[in-house]
C-alpha cells in the first residue's frame, strides 16, 4: 500500500526451496487502526503440533521477531510472562495464503488442510487468499478481477480439500515481474483487505476470551482462565 506509482519490492514472493521469512514481522499501517503480522509458509517440518506455533502466535504469547526454529514447548515459561499484554498482540483476522501452483499438489494442500482446520477451530474465519495466481491463469494478468475457467477450477479444487465452499476462497496477483502499479491488482488486494477486516472485526464482537499457556502445551483449547503454569 504504496502512495507511489512504482513497485516497491520488500521481499520476494513465496515459491522458493527456502524460506524468505524466517521471523515474525509487525508491520503497523500509517494511519489506520491495525497491524499485519507476516509469518513464514508453511512446509512439513515447521507449524508442527508439537511446537505449538500457530495457537501461541494467534492467542498473543509470541513477541515480534519470533524465529521459525523457536519452540514454544521449551519456552513456555519465559512466554507466560507475556499474559499481560499479549491482548495487544492477538491476531483478529486471518488470511490463509497458499501458493497457487501448490493446489496441484496433494501432500502440499493436506498440510495446509491440517492448519486451515486449526485457524478455524480457534473461532476464526480465515480468508484463503491463492497467489501468484497469474502463474496458474494467464488470464489474471490482465483481467484480475475476472472469473476464468483455469482459476474457477483452481478454486474449488482447494475448496474440495479444505472442506469449504469455492465462493471463500479469493486470489491475488502478485507484482512479482512489474514495475508499475496496476489498478486492478490494488483494487483485488485492498478488496481482499477489506474482508479480513470485516471478519477480524466480527471476531471483536464475539469476544473470545484467551487461553492460558496451559491449555495451549496441553492442546485443550478450552479456556481455563487466569493459568499460567507451563
Amino acid at each position: 500500500m504504496h502512495e507511489g506509482d512504482d513497485v516497491v519490492n520488500t521481499v520476494a514472493s513465496g515459491g522458493t526451496l527456502g524460506h524468505n521469512t524466517t521471523a515474525i514481522k509487525k508491520s503497523e499501517v500509517p494511519a489506520a487502526n491495525f497491524t499485519l503480522l507476516d509469518t513464514w509458509g508453511l512446509d512439513r517440518n515447521n507449524y508442527k503440533d508439537k511446537h505449538k506455533v500457530l495457537p501461541a502466535l494467534l492467542d498473543g504469547w509470541l513477541p515480534g521477531n519470533w524465529k521459525m526454529e523457536a519452540s514454544v514447548r521449551n519456552q513456555r515459561r519465559e512466554l507466560a510472562a507475556n499474559n499481560f499484554s499479549r491482548n495487544t498482540r492477538r491476531v483478529h483476522g486471518v488470511l490463509f495464503f497458499i501458493i497457487a501452483s501448490a493446489v496441484h499438489d496433494d501432500q502440499e494442500m493436506e498440510t495446509s488442510k491440517v492448519s486451515f482446520q486449526k485457524v478455524k477451530d480457534m473461532g476464526y474465519e480465515p480468508i484463503v487468499v491463492l497467489s501468484q495466481a497469474d502463474r496458474e491463469c494467464a488470464a489474471c494478468i490482465n483481467d484480475t478481477l475476472g472469473e476464468h475457467r483455469a482459476l474457477s477450477e483452481l478454486k474449488s479444487k482447494a475448496a474440495a480439500v479444505l472442506g469449504i465452499a469455492q465462493k471463500e476462497i479469493t486470489h491475488c496477483v502478485n507484482y512479482t515481474n512489474s514495475t508499475e502499479r496496476k489498478f486492478e491488482t490494488d483494487r483485488l488486494t485492498y478488496k481482499i483487505l477489506d474482508m479480513v477486516l470485516h471478519n477480524a472485526s466480527n471476531f471483536c464482537e464475539a469476544d473470545r476470551p484467551l487461553r492460558s499457556m496451559q491449555s495451549l502445551i496441553s492442546g485443550d483449547w478450552e479456556t481455563e482462565d487466569n493459568v499460567l503454569e507451563g
